[in-house]
């Protein structure tokens, strides 16, 4: 299909007929546009529903997380919000990871000293900052 297109449900609807047809939307006179959009619609609704009885298709166009990690998702998302959500969630992340840290050193605290404890949390905080 189209490369310009934007969103990723639009892979699963291969037909470039449609995207000629949306082209003309502007073109036609206010009457036919309201049928035209209708029109267009439903084919896309009609298309999905038949491709999404296909697993392999729906695979083929990028689908199958089977083995990715909510972090993959966390990441994905991101990358599509806006700026300030997606710094939102970048730093919530970010206290997640830092909490997460200092519940295992919790634990381990009575086992180190205080030096190599130093040592362990300046080697996460250095780790965080090349991301």
């Amino acid at each position: 299909m189209n490369q310009g297109l934007s969103h990723p449900l639009d892979k699963l609807i291969n037909d470039n007929s449609l995207i000629m047809l949306e082209a003309m939307v502007p073109f036609v006179d206010f009457k036919m546009k309201r049928f035209l959009i209708i029109y267009i619609k439903y084919r896309e609704l009609s298309l999905l529903m038949n491709n999404l009885n296909n697993e392999q298709y729906v695979n083929s166009c990028g689908f199958n997380c089977s083995g990715c990690s909510s972090e993959d998702m966390l990441q994905k998302l991101c990358a599509i919000m806006p700026g300030d959500m997606s710094e939102s969630i970048a730093n919530a992340k970010k206290m997640m990871t830092m909490m997460q840290a200092m519940n295992a050193f919790d634990g381990q605290s009575s086992k180190q000293s205080d030096s190599n404890l130093y040592d362990s949390v300046l080697d996460i905080l250095n780790s965080e900052g090349g991301e």
